[in-house]
């Protein structure tokens, strides 16, 4: 049971350490009301709130083309690239 406890809060952690990695992207590229856009869209758009951006990511990866075009696999990239800087 414990061991169970353990794995969940490790993939809570994870989790919110993703979401966070892409706020920091979106944040960084476009600025807070940028970002602030972005996740309004999604949710607008999509019905994706970023909470369930984990559990769809096809869909965040859709609209990231769908506004920016190419730009959106940079973008798609970065997040990456900040998600294994902190691993």
């Amino acid at each position: 049971m414990k061991e169970l406890v353990l794995k969940l809060a490790r993939a809570i952690e994870s989790d919110d350490a993703s979401i966070k990695a892409m706020e920091e992207v979106l944040e960084e590229v476009f600025c807070s009301p940028g970002k602030e856009l972005v996740l309004s869209l999604l949710e607008e758009n999509y019905d994706l709130e970023k909470e369930d951006i984990l559990k769809k990511p096809e869909i965040f990866r859709k609209m990231l083309k769908d506004f920016f075009g190419c730009s959106g696999t940079i973008i798609e990239n970065m997040i990456i690239r900040k998600l294994n800087s902190k691993k």
